[in-house]
């Protein structure tokens, strides 16, 4: 009990500093190439780290993810989401994300974010692309109640919450189908919680990458993250198509060092995928994804 209580400090002080649902491994590719992802080919995971990538998908998807961060059940993290393609007006998108914080199964901090995306190509023929892509978010921060007189929460105050909206931007560009760039910036508009001395901004990332294929079955890439105000990450990722049904996964970081790897089984409409993320200190995340793809 003891050393789930210090894990639960330190993961809870670690994940709510960097900004409410910052986190930058979202859904399997994110998590499996260890967020080489923002200028891969486009697909579910656009939606969390670079919204111009979903122009690219010709066809209705949905997908659902599960996992509990650093194998702890007080923290459990999902998302889901649906991505629709619009012959004329580009694709769009609708995402959802709830981060929990619990103890003694009483939910400490819960965090949720709904999100709008929509995308459109710039330029589209037969050699070159360049897409535009936005996500609106509505931010949802609950702080449950104090622990009280009792200290076990019976007789607690309610501590509050709070709603921001949070804008992120993306760009997405492809030559021959074979080299890729892509530029992510989160939280553009600069949100912010609390007034006065108690403001604090939320984190603005930015991601640049690059993705080459090399063979139609083989994709590499290879990003440089910076949450702004702190270190570079440099994250690199590679995807192998075994066969038509299987595929899989690999990819590292910097600062701090991590490895992620994963498993994706496409059977005709249906798509699961099993990967993992290592932490320099706790440990490892596991993560469920299932999705299903629409006919055209």
């Amino acid at each position: 009990m003891i050393k789930q209580f210090i894990i639960l400090i330190l993961l809870s002080s670690r994940l709510l500093s960097q900004s409410i649902t910052d986190y930058a491994y979202t859904g399997y590719e994110a998590t499996s190439l260890c967020g080489a992802v923002v200028a891969n080919k486009g697909d579910n995971w656009s939606l969390y780290h670079n919204p111009s990538g979903i122009v690219e998908v010709d066809h209705i998807k949905v997908s659902f993810s599960y996992s509990k961060l650093y194998n702890q059940s007080f923290f459990p993290y999902s998302n889901a989401d649906i991505i629709i393609p619009s012959n004329k007006y580009g694709s769009f998108g609708l995402s959802i994300q709830d981060m929990t914080v619990s103890y003694q199964d009483k939910d400490i901090s819960s965090e949720t974010s709904i999100g709008f995306s929509h995308a459109i190509h710039l330029l589209n023929d037969m050699n070159s692309t360049l897409s535009l892509g936005y996500t609106v978010n509505l931010l949802g921060w609950d702080l449950g109640q104090s622990a009280g007189m009792s200290g076990d929460g019976s007789d607690g105050v309610q501590l509050g919450k709070t709603n921001i909206i949070g804008m992120n931007i993306g760009f997405l560009a492809s030559l021959r189908n074979k080299y890729r760039v892509g530029v992510f910036i989160k939280n553009i508009n600069q949100p912010s919680i609390g007034t006065e001395l108690s403001n604090q901004p939320l984190n603005r990332r930015l991601s640049i990458g690059t993705t080459y294929y090399p063979l139609d079955n083989l994709m590499t890439s290879l990003v440089i993250d910076r949450l702004l105000g702190k270190s570079i990450q440099v994250k690199f990722g590679m995807k192998y198509r075994l066969s038509n049904l299987v595929s899989v996964n690999i990819g590292g970081q910097s600062n701090p060092n991590r490895l992620g790897s994963g498993i994706e089984i496409n059977y005709e409409n249906f798509i699961v995928q099993y990967s993992i993320l290592t932490h320099q200190v706790l440990p490892v995340t596991h993560q469920f994804s299932f999705g299903y793809s629409l006919d055209k």
